[in-house]
């Protein structure tokens, strides 16, 4: 049965194969990722074949998107535990690491190489909030922000102002989200 195949880049960028036929490899794969994408470094190849029939799983994560968001879903081969990814469709550097009981975190990404200086965040119509980026943040180039301080919330705007002097901006839909996180909890 044919399937969708999700590639993610070491810059934050994805790509999607769709329809691939069961009988490709994932050498084939990656070689036909090398020959579209040269120079693009592989993070990670999602081979989109999903749960195995005996899997109690109700969703399937390869096919869930709504809006603004799609989940991926790789199973650990030691634990066996299932560990999902949100995205934003539009902006592959936005991804959310959603945990049970609202733990988590969303990050907001600049490209490779672009360390932010400062982070600025907007939620709703709150104040804007500025702070210097943490080590962690530094090393990714990414902003960090816990889930739990959006719960109830519909809107978060995130500004990354690079070491470069360059403005990173996001404006993140938090409603539909929550719908996305509340799909990729039931996977887990």
């Amino acid at each position: 049965m044919p399937r969708n195949i999700t590639i993610m880049f070491s810059d934050g960028t994805g790509h999607r194969y769709e329809k691939i036929p069961d009988s490709v490899t994932p050498d084939m794969i990656e070689a036909r990722v090398n020959k579209d994408f040269p120079g693009k470094r592989i993070t990670n190849i999602d081979g989109g074949k999903g749960p195995s029939p005996k899997s109690n799983i109700t969703a399937n994560p390869e096919n869930y998107k709504n809006a603004d968001w799609e989940i991926s879903c790789k199973t650990d081969p030691i634990t066996d535990k299932k560990d999902c990814v949100i995205w934003m469709i539009t902006n592959h550097r936005v991804q959310c690491n959603p945990e049970p009981g609202g733990g988590g975190s969303l990050f907001a990404g600049a490209p490779a190489r672009q360390t932010p200086a400062f982070i600025y965040t907007r939620v709703d119509n709150d104040p804007v909030s500025s702070r210097l980026p943490t080590k962690m943040e530094e090393q990714i180039a990414a902003a960090e922000i816990p889930l739990s301080s959006l719960q109830g919330k519909s809107r978060l705007r995130v500004r990354l102002f690079s070491v470069l002097h360059d403005n990173y901006d996001f404006d993140i839909n938090l409603s539909t989200l929550q719908d996305a996180i509340q799909q990729a909890l039931k996977i887990k």
